[in-house]
């Protein structure tokens, strides 16, 4: 069997990402092999049960669709495939003496309304159900098959109720849709049909000094702990010091402008920035003997009432009960990681709720949910469900502040831009914001036609933010393009400046070297890397079709990309 050289290419450790259409949607990059969840063991649908309660008024027509295989052997028994207690969706896998049935129901009719399907010997495999509720009628097709029942449709007083699926299944995906409105309600996540749960994304933890980051999404998240009664945890490994008295950042935010700050400076006998501000004592600091200590260690903050204690390697050594009133978690600049070790685990949690609101590594690193807007993937490819309406695949990549080389390779389908009668139109194709847009895109490539005096051209152009303006690289190309083809733009970066260079379909085209590297600040640009991606964006869009993309970042060689470029017919 002959082997795909785009999946091959997501073995590699430098590859952030490898989306393909497989399956609706498959992130192949191996830091995050997909886990199907292991349904037997119970899961519980809240952010659908949310979505049932606030978007699908109760006398709304609507219809889930169910794409899962039931497992080859399996105790009698009587299984909920989906199940809301007197609610909108009642799925069951029944197994007895008889053999095995799907029982279907809804409560969207007075005292609930059911279809049983028949009984065959066995149920094992592969499966596609949609369950309607139409009117008068509970619509169901199994595989093709349709039943149907009828019955009063009511409200019911009490089905804002758990969702829940406990049953020998593997879901491969799930969705909701109002059709009174022809909305999207919900459809299951990539976390919610996978397990995610895994510690560690990469078999190398990263280096906080050769990989810093700033913790966006803990600036907006830890604030809502509030008041509660709270817990700070981390465990990390301290490898070095830096030179001269450089701080040595483990959770820091600029000037201290957050509750908890992990920090020292030079080999830890200068300064100590180590302050914990949880009540109104002032500055109260986890000892410099502690912090400074290479190897791996856990640093536990915990506030109860108003007594806060600091926990090293499970040893208390700092103590405070002398604040009057509390203070709130605040986090008014995104906390930074930059020191000479690596995180294995970080999280804030409140301990009056029991929630955990902010962690890593979380489902967000390297791989987490893949969402589509108004895209299908049921042609093989992602296209534009309806082009006259915006569409994008979201992935979880984050680039904002992750300086770096990049290779940025996307397959796809050109749209049809000559003929449109417009003169200045595009496709944008892969990036983090549009490659043609208001506000820079840390990295963005398109495929465009404008005029240029009075002729028509077409380019490929790369978009990167660089000294914290928009630079676009363009190679003009010498005509419309049609068909499949590929584009790869290549970053690298040279002391003070970067070399861009892009390809066609394995042929160089264009290299360039500007003043300047890439400050991949963004700090107003979208929060996520995505196909189709025109937030932002300036020009006509169209769409045509993305076969595959993949992100790396280090710079591949000429022989690697042509490794990469699919072989013309």
């Amino acid at each position: 069997m002959m082997r795909d050289p785009i999946t091959d290419a997501a073995q590699d450790p430098s590859c952030l990402l490898c989306l393909t259409p497989d399956r609706g949607g498959s992130w192949w990059s191996r830091l995050r092999p997909a886990m199907p969840r292991d349904f037997s063991e119970g899961y519980r649908w809240d952010a659908l049960q949310a979505a049932m309660y606030s978007s699908l008024p109760w006398t709304n027509d609507y219809h889930f669709t169910f794409d899962f295989t039931v497992a080859d052997d399996f105790e009698n028994g009587s299984y909920w495939i989906m199940y809301q207690s007197n609610g909108r969706i009642s799925f069951a896998l029944d197994k007895d003496a008889r053999g095995c049935r799907f029982v279907f129901g809804s409560y969207s009719f007075n005292g609930g309304v059911f279809v049983y399907a028949p009984f065959a010997s066995s149920l094992a495999g592969r499966h596609e159900v949609t369950l309607a509720v139409e009117g008068a009628t509970l619509r169901v097709t199994v595989d093709g098959t349709v039943y149907e029942q009828s019955g009063e449709r009511v409200e019911s007083s009490a089905y804002n109720r758990v969702v829940t699926t406990s049953a020998p299944v593997t879901l491969h995906a799930v969705s909701l849709t109002d059709d009174s409105t022809g909305t999207a309600v919900w459809q299951a996540a990539y976390s919610d049909l996978n397990d995610t749960s895994n510690p560690w994304p990469s078999p190398v933890p990263r280096n906080f000094a050769e990989e810093p980051e700033a913790w966006r999404d803990e600036e907006t998240t830890a604030p809502s702990i509030g008041e509660d009664d709270c817990e700070f945890f981390i465990r990390y490994r301290l490898d070095g010091y830096p030179e001269g008295s450089a701080i040595s950042q483990i959770f820091y935010h600029n000037s201290q402008n957050g509750s908890i700050n992990i920090a020292f400076a030079g080999d830890g006998t200068g300064g100590n920035y180590s302050v914990i501000r949880l009540t109104d004592v002032g500055a109260f600091m986890i000892p410099l003997d502690r912090i400074r200590q290479l190897g791996e260690h856990t640093i536990r903050i915990q506030r109860v009432g108003l007594f806060v204690t600091v926990e090293f390697d499970g040893e208390v050594v700092a103590t405070s009960s002398a604040g009057t009133k509390k203070i709130a978690v605040y986090s008014t600049t995104a906390p930074v990681s930059d020191f000479d070790g690596v995180i294995f685990e970080t999280y804030w949690k409140s301990l009056t709720s029991g929630r955990t609101v902010w962690s890593y590594p979380s489902e967000a690193e390297r791989v987490r949910l893949i969402t589509k807007t108004n895209v299908r993937t049921n042609r093989g490819a992602f296209e534009a469900a309806d082009e006259t309406r915006p569409a994008r695949v979201d992935t979880a990549l984050d680039l904002r502040g992750k300086i770096s080389d990049y290779t940025l390779f996307v397959e796809f389908d050109a749209a049809a831009l000559e003929n449109e009668s417009v003169n200045y139109c595009k496709q944008e194709l892969a990036g983090q914001g549009a490659s043609k847009g208001s506000i820079p895109s840390p990295l963005a490539v398109n495929y465009n036609k404008q005029l240029n005096v009075d002729t028509l051209e077409y380019r490929l152009e790369v978009s990167v933010d660089i000294a914290g303006a928009r630079h676009l690289s363009e190679a003009i190309l010498p005509g419309h393009l049609a068909g499949r083809n590929s584009v790869v733009a290549v970053v690298e970066l040279m002391d003070d400046k970067t070399r861009l260079s892009i390809y066609h379909c394995g042929v160089l085209l264009k290299s360039e070297i500007v003043d300047g590297i890439p400050k991949m600040d963004g700090y107003a640009c979208p929060d996520s890397f995505a196909l189709m991606d025109n937030r932002n964006g300036l020009w006509s869009n169209y769409y045509g079709k993305i076969h595959s993309c993949l992100l790396f970042d280090r710079a591949l060689s000429a022989a690697e990309i042509a490794a990469l470029t699919p072989k013309q017919a």
